[in-house]
């Protein structure tokens, strides 16, 4: 659709190659075109102390500009590498945020939200270990 952004108009759209993505295209006026970033990661729900690695390589520049990256992944830590590994050290949800910038100064960002917390934990009240059954026999299974 197209909408309103600055002082111009720009048309959005949703890019599905990695997720759900709401990107933006505006005419600038100049020879220059922003970026795009763009966001690739391995696992959005991992456990505290789990290393996760993030991916901006799939990020381009329709003019060829090179590109700086910059991560801030919401927790206090940033990182300027195309293509990151970060551990966090706390249980909630982190909006994880890539920019980009060319040559020409014109940036683009791409956001992904990681949801950390422990492992769940499991155990089997019925049937125990070692209990024995047969086939077609219906069992109730209890857990907590």
């Amino acid at each position: 659709f197209f909408g309103p952004y600055k002082n111009t108009q720009a048309l959005f759209y949703v890019a599905r190659s990695n997720g759900r993505n709401v990107r933006r295209i505006r005419y600038t006026g100049s020879g220059n075109r922003a970026p795009e970033a763009d966001i690739d990661v391995d696992d959005k729900t991992v456990t505290v102390g789990d290393s996760v690695r993030f991916d901006g390589s799939d990020s381009s520049d329709a003019d060829g500009d090179d590109l700086d990256f910059f991560w801030d992944f919401d927790d206090g830590s940033t990182s300027t590498s195309k293509r990151p590994e970060h551990t966090f050290d706390e249980k909630g949800e982190y909006k994880v945020t890539l920019t980009i910038t060319d040559e020409r100064d014109q940036t683009d960002q791409a956001f992904v939200n990681i949801v950390v917390g422990a492992p769940p934990s499991a155990k089997m009240v019925s049937p125990k270990e070692g209990d024995e059954f047969y086939v077609g026999q219906r069992l109730q299974l209890i857990g907590s």
